[in-house]
């Protein structure tokens, strides 16, 4: 999933279930800045230590991720969630939706025990992100195996000129580096499909199984599905008695309206939740686009000078230095990486091996 799914329609889905704006913002933003914090090396703030999490790493540098501590800290915790819990390398990993590890993590979030609202929050935030997705990768492991080498993709009923695009990017993108170097970690070999809310595609795998196996997805169903889930997960948070909360049976309609729009163009998705959606913020004069940087700067009085979590080794030694604006370790960045923090370690105690 992307920006249209973890932050626009996770605001919108958190106002119709009674947050109230801001609320709404934060639970969002965390949601989506899962995907964009890549960096996870040590800063000085005010001349201080401070160390953030990587939660993500870039797309184009996947090949990295042969390295096992990149798979248990990024990828397994924040995005390709097993199914149950792992004591061995012989066990599932394959993600599937809402499965046992899914309702354990909001368990663990529900029981949350810390006093600050706004942490809490940002938490729940980033266990939407990981449960969502395990909607969107499902088929799909956060570690490194044949389990993930994509062998045939093929979309299905899509507007011919769209299904040949897709097809002839998807050939250019990954003919030679597979050819050379198959990249079999999450669905880097399907390319952003499985994040793309409008497509129905299948694939082929070549494991396991000596046939392989086979993948059919229908993206607007299964976003569908997650998005319901996500309205009922926070319409039953606690929240103040007289908070409204719009039913699924009013949302869906409009949810799959927006879920449908055909575009491969991020921004394109983007813009029906904020026009659709803007009377849900009107505090805000509407949906606001999201700001990648906007917790940063409001942190640390600039924007993180972010290196992948790939190439952390290559900058040991190298700490960079930043102001920080008063309040710096109550904000709403610190927050996040306490958040990541805390999931990260839950996931720890699921996967034993």
């Amino acid at each position: 999933m992307q920006s249209d799914f973890h932050y626009y329609a996770t605001a919108v889905l958190a106002r119709a279930a009674g947050f109230g704006e801001d609320q709404a913002l934060t639970i969002a933003y965390a949601a989506q800045y899962v995907d964009d914090a890549r960096d996870g090396r040590d800063i000085l703030v005010g001349g201080r230590e401070f160390s953030p999490l990587s939660t993500a790493n870039d797309f184009g540098r996947y090949l990295a991720s042969k390295d096992r501590d990149v798979w248990l800290k990024v990828y397994l915790p924040f995005h390709f969630l097993p199914p149950g819990p792992i004591a061995s390398e012989a066990d599932d990993f394959i993600t599937r939706p809402l499965g046992r590890l899914a309702e354990r993590l909001i368990q663990d979030v529900a029981r949350e025990a810390d006093a600050d609202p706004d942490y809490r929050l940002v938490r729940l935030g980033v266990a939407l992100h990981t449960i969502a997705d395990t909607w969107a990768h499902q088929g799909f492991s956060g570690r490194w195996s044949r389990e993930n080498d994509v062998t045939e993709l093929e979309s299905l009923g899509a507007p011919t000129n769209l299904r040949e695009a897709m097809a002839e990017a998807w050939r250019d993108f990954t003919g030679p580096i597979h050819a050379a170097n198959p990249m079999q970690v999450a669905h880097f070999q399907a390319e952003f499909w499985p994040d793309y809310p409008f497509l129905a595609w299948r694939a082929h795998f070549a494991a396991p199984g000596a046939a392989g196996r086979e993948h059919r997805r229908d993206n607007p169903r299964e976003f569908l599905a997650a998005a319901r889930w996500l309205h009922q997960t926070m319409s039953d948070w606690p929240k103040p008695p007289d908070r409204s909360v719009m039913s699924w049976d009013e949302l869906a309609p409009m949810v799959t309206a927006r879920l449908a729009v055909s575009d491969p163009d991020r921004e394109a998705r983007c813009r029906p939740w904020r026009t659709a959606f803007a009377h849900l913020f009107p505090a805000h004069g509407g949906l606001p686009q999201y700001d990648p940087h906007a917790w940063e700067v409001a942190a640390l009085g600039e924007k993180l000078k972010q290196t992948p979590f790939s190439d952390a080794a290559e900058a040991l030694g190298s700490r960079p230095s930043y102001p920080g604006r008063t309040g710096f370790v109550d904000s709403l960045w610190v927050k996040f990486h306490r958040a990541a923090a805390a999931q990260r370690a839950w996931l720890a105690r699921q996967v034993r091996f």
